[in-house]
């Protein structure tokens, strides 16, 4: 029988104290009794500060359940007897809210075979997951690092060696949709872009040892998405800031799944181009080491990620009039955008001023991180301009 992986959380004293403890356990029955002590985050987060950029995996849905259903909590039991779940009423389980009548509420925690690394795939997954039991979740709580306060008590409980397999499920409802945020378009965030730069010498003479046209053509896009990988490459190494936004984490399962590859040889790939030292890894390892690592950028892929990330930026449509609001996924794009507006400031006062007055500034606890290296990289950039003029 395949031994189970860990389940892991971090514990917090209460929202307002998002700094905790990392929790490591080794089975359904122990995580039952942890979420009826204590609050929790599901998932791995390191460093222990919750928050999306430091949640890094998770083998276990989270579904909130608030609202009257369709169907009842000993319904969904029996549908999920023979994968691994947990379902442990809240504290407002049968008790009437505002004008509504009481119902259950509880939280029904799913086991997966596999572990996930994108918070956008979690998402996914368990509305894909909520969909599938006919189940109306509560979505302000589907973010992979959301707080959860401690159950009442644990009602249903199935432990088996089964789980749900979340490659399957991601395939099922919207595997397309997956692979898109990967893909070039104007509205994604440009650290999921695919580089239109000319590809340098080095890496495009390892495009042509490739035995056949289909699998060239499958490692040149390989290669122009690391080229669109902003966040591989810091600016400053002691402060570990990043030219790009967002985490620097190949997902080499979807990506292998989006260039249409196995994992093998997309891990075949990578590790080319750590021999070439084009790539180096600077991450853990988790599992067998071929789910996730992360890595950065060296010698000439370093230097195009560079130049494609100021291609990028010339090419973004400035807006002409701030935005009064920010929906959390446009974040990045609408705010490297809105910089220009302050690129000939010598502070980013003015700047914080707007990002502050924006409905859904203080969502994210790095949002003023944000906006500083958006500002600063949009300065770079035209002082970049300025020095080739």
């Amino acid at each position: 029988m395949t031994k189970k992986r860990p389940f892991f959380f971090l514990e917090q004293k209460g929202v307002k104290y998002p700094r905790g403890k990392i929790v490591t356990l080794h089975s359904i029955k122990k995580v039952a009794e942890f979420i009826i002590k204590s609050s929790y985050t599901s998932g791995y987060v390191n460093p222990n500060y919750r928050c999306l950029e430091n949640w890094k995996k998770t083998n276990l849905l989270v579904l909130d359940i608030d609202d009257p259903q369709q169907v009842s909590m000993k319904q969904v039991h029996n549908r999920l007897k023979k994968a691994s779940h947990i379902i442990a009423p809240t504290k407002s389980h049968m008790i009437k809210k505002g004008n509504g009548q009481p119902c259950e509420r509880y939280r029904l925690l799913i086991e997966l075979t596999d572990y996930i690394y994108s918070a956008d795939v979690y998402k996914k997954l368990v509305r894909a997951m909520a969909k599938k039991l006919k189940l109306k979740i509560d979505i302000k709580a589907i973010d992979a690092a959301h707080f959860f306060y401690s159950s009442v008590t644990v009602v249903y409980i199935s432990e088996t060696p089964q789980g749900i397999d979340p490659h399957i499920l991601i395939k099922k409802v919207d595997l397309e949709e997956a692979a898109t945020d990967i893909e070039s378009n104007s509205n994604a965030q440009f650290e999921y872009q695919l580089s239109s730069m000319d590809i340098p010498k080095k890496l495009a003479s390892l495009i042509e040892i490739k035995s056949t046209r289909p699998i060239k053509n499958k490692y040149e896009k390989f290669i122009r998405l690391l080229m669109a990988q902003h966040n591989l490459v810091r600016t400053d190494p002691s402060n570990k800031q990043w030219i790009g936004l967002g985490r620097n984490v190949l997902p080499q399962v979807y990506i292998a799944d989006y260039l249409n590859v196995d994992v093998r040889t997309l891990r075949k790939w990578i590790y080319e181009l750590v021999d070439e030292k084009q790539l180096q890894c600077t991450g853990d390892t988790y599992g067998k080491g071929y789910k996730a690592k992360e890595y950065r950028a060296l010698g000439v892929l370093k230097k195009v990620i560079i130049d494609s990330y100021y291609s990028y930026t010339s090419n973004l449509t400035h807006v002409r009039k701030l935005p009064t609001h920010i929906e959390d996924g446009q974040w990045e794009y609408e705010v490297i955008r809105a910089a220009w507006h302050f690129v000939n400031d010598r502070t980013p006062d003015r700047i914080y001023s707007w990002a502050e007055s924006l409905p859904t500034y203080k969502d994210k606890i790095d949002r003023k991180k944000k906006v500083l290296r958006a500002w600063e990289s949009v300065k770079k950039y035209k002082l970049r301009l300025e020095e080739v003029e």
